[in-house]
């Protein structure tokens, strides 16, 4: 899964101001595994403020969001793609980052994938240098 969220961010007053295209191109591994459920999360400092369920429609044509966000000096906004597959394991992946009181857009941060176990373990997670840290447990 590639997720890409392409638009415009800024910041005033408090609030974060976030709109765009969210894209959703998925490439799957394998006929029995699929993705079941795809959603947008909005956190603040890891607290969600936002959770909406994202429709099928997002693969073909995309997905439009427009969102403002009160955000005060020094918190963080982070938006994450949460797909889950069918075998329960949910896959993060991170398209917005904010710092209230920046004053730039951060880079954008599709390219990293998380996955959890259904019950919210980590079991996959990028490590710099291309290492891959994976934990060995049946699930």
């Amino acid at each position: 899964m590639f997720p890409r969220l392409l638009g415009q961010a800024s910041y005033s007053g408090g609030t974060y101001s976030r709109s765009g295209d969210l894209s959703v191109d998925i490439k799957e591994v394998g006929k029995d595994i699929r993705f079941t459920n795809i959603s947008l999360v909005i956190k603040v400092d890891d607290k969600t403020i936002s959770k909406e369920i994202l429709p099928n429609e997002v693969f073909d044509s995309g997905y439009e969001i427009s969102k403002k966000i009160p955000l005060d000096k020094g918190e963080v906004c982070t938006m994450i793609v949460i797909a889950t597959d069918s075998l329960g394991l949910e896959h993060h992946y991170t398209v917005d980052h904010w710092t209230g009181g920046s004053d730039r857009q951060r880079e954008l941060w599709s390219e990293d994938e998380y996955i959890y176990s259904s019950n919210g373990k980590l079991l996959w997670e990028p490590i710099m240098g291309g290492e891959i840290y994976i934990e060995e447990k049946k699930l």
